[in-house]
């Protein structure tokens, strides 16, 4: 049976939009045929003990036996100065599954890059950690082929902040700047690039 991950990001004693997490636990689980007892999670996220100032990842895994592994550990963001294009036609990472060996082996083939961003038959999806953002001068647009619907992206469109567009990877030098969001990374701390043949390659 499949695992899963999730990792809540813990602010100055406050869990980041919990709601978010609950919902997609609870799809992941129905998607599975595991029943979803989410009075359990939602009990844990309101029980856990959290630092009182900082920022922290909790990170768990979980599947039908419930949560079975955790950590609470500071978080330190990563730097990114350039990322290198990937074919991932056959990479299919719908579910946060706990297996991320095949993102692992192409993350490893990054060469002088910091990270990598994958593209499936001809279009974005994500780098190896977070979703993408595109400005293309006026309006912040983000990729309606994602590898995996994060919470910050589902944040950010539920908010009207990003838009949900196809974009193809011959497309990409037509933005000017590419920011990446995931849980830990909200809109206003996430790493930017501004696009170029320096910094996509």
């Amino acid at each position: 049976m499949s695992r899963f991950i999730e990792s809540v990001n813990i602010t100055n004693g406050r869990m980041i939009r919990p709601e978010y997490h609950w919902y997609r636990i609870e799809r992941t689980l129905r998607f599975h045929g595991i029943k979803a007892r989410m009075v359990y999670y939602i009990e844990r996220f309101n029980d856990l003990q959290v630092p009182g100032s900082g920022k922290f990842k909790w990170r768990f895994v979980y599947g039908p036996e419930g949560i079975s592994e955790e950590t609470i550990t500071p978080y330190e963001q990563r730097r990114i100065g350039k990322l290198k294009l990937v074919d991932a036609d056959d990479l299919k990472y719908d579910w946060k599954y706990l297996d991320r060996s095949y993102i692992d082996r192409h993350f490893a083939d990054r060469g002088e890059a910091e990270d990598i961003l994958l593209v499936k038959n001809g279009y974005l999806t994500d780098t190896s950690y977070a979703n993408i953002l595109l400005w293309d001068g006026s309006a912040w647009y983000t990729p309606d082929t994602p590898l995996l619907k994060g919470t910050q992206r589902a944040y950010l469109l539920d908010q009207g902040i990003v838009i949900e567009s196809p974009v193809l990877v011959k497309e990409i030098f037509e933005y000017k700047k590419l920011k990446m969001v995931n849980a830990m990374l909200p809109f206003g701390e996430a790493p930017e690039l501004i696009i170029g043949p320096k910094t996509i390659v």
